[in-house]
């Protein structure tokens, strides 16, 4: 018969690379992030990413909402990263557009040559 040793683990909660004490184990996320929004107001309109287990700890984090002020739908970090993606490309794009004599017609190389975002 082996011992062993059962444990609550500690939650971390993460905003702009700060770490903000969870105020009672007991609240839901939900509720930790209502709570921490009287001192951090953007926060009402935050999402919640998480849990991610690391050691002995559960860790979720806050990440600002990214979308159209008045839209009211949160977007993942994954279209975000997406929509950043493809302003790299377009920042890019005009980069070689601008090159180009005043006048002259743009010509863009082929897309084989054009170095992956």
């Amino acid at each position: 018969m082996s011992n062993l040793k059962v444990s609550t683990l500690k939650r971390i909660f993460i905003y702009n690379a700060m770490q903000l004490d969870d105020p009672d184990p007991d609240m839901k996320t939900e509720e930790v992030k209502e709570f921490w929004s009287d001192v951090y107001p953007e926060l009402t309109q935050a999402v919640i990413e998480g849990p991610e287990y690391k050691d002995d700890c559960i860790q979720y984090t806050f990440r600002k909402a990214v979308g159209t002020k008045g839209q009211g739908k949160a977007v993942s970090k994954k279209e975000a990263d997406d929509v950043a993606d493809k302003l790299k490309i377009m920042t890019a794009l005009a980069r070689i557009v601008a090159r180009t004599e005043p006048g002259a017609r743009a010509v863009l190389p082929p897309s084989s040559s054009l170095e992956p975002v």
